[in-house]
């Protein structure tokens, strides 16, 4: 399981652009009210335009991306790479240049949808949903120590 490859972060930054903007910002609530660990969104232009990157001092480095080709979220990943952090792609594209570059990439499977405009409506919600399925894998148990899905405690 990569949660188990992963470990507990002591950080976490996500990064996404668009409508993966609204699933990361629930997936940071979501993490930090249930783990009490901090969960920052990053500012991907630091990392692509201005190449002011911030010291990411070993958080695991989460992107979110639809398509996955994302080239401020590419500069993220690749960024965290240098800088020897867990990084973990969430995207709708297995083989895309995001989940190539990340080292643990997870694929959502988006609403089925029979015309462009009824994709295009989905779009803001399908990374969203995902993400709330994929965030069972860091959520309390019952005794109070973090689970991730049920299979490791981070004490």
């Amino acid at each position: 399981e990569i949660a188990d490859q992963i470990g507990k972060p002591k950080r976490i930054m996500i990064a996404a652009r668009g409508t993966s903007d609204n699933a990361a910002r629930y997936a940071k609530y979501v993490l930090g009210a249930n783990n009490q660990i901090p969960v920052a969104l990053a500012a991907p232009s630091l990392f692509s335009v201005y190449q002011t990157p911030p010291l990411l001092n070993d958080q695991l480095v989460i992107g979110v991306s639809q398509s996955g080709e994302s080239p401020d979220l590419l500069a993220v990943i690749n960024e965290a790479n240098n800088q020897n952090c867990p990084t973990l792609v969430i995207t709708n594209q297995n083989n895309s240049p995001l989940s190539e570059a990340a080292d643990f990439a997870t694929k959502i499977r988006p609403k089925a949808a029979n015309s462009q405009k009824t994709q295009l409506q989905n779009a803001g919600t399908g990374c969203e949903r995902a993400l709330k399925h994929r965030m069972d894998w860091w959520r309390r148990g019952p005794d109070g120590t973090v689970v991730i899905r049920g299979a490791v405690r981070w004490d």
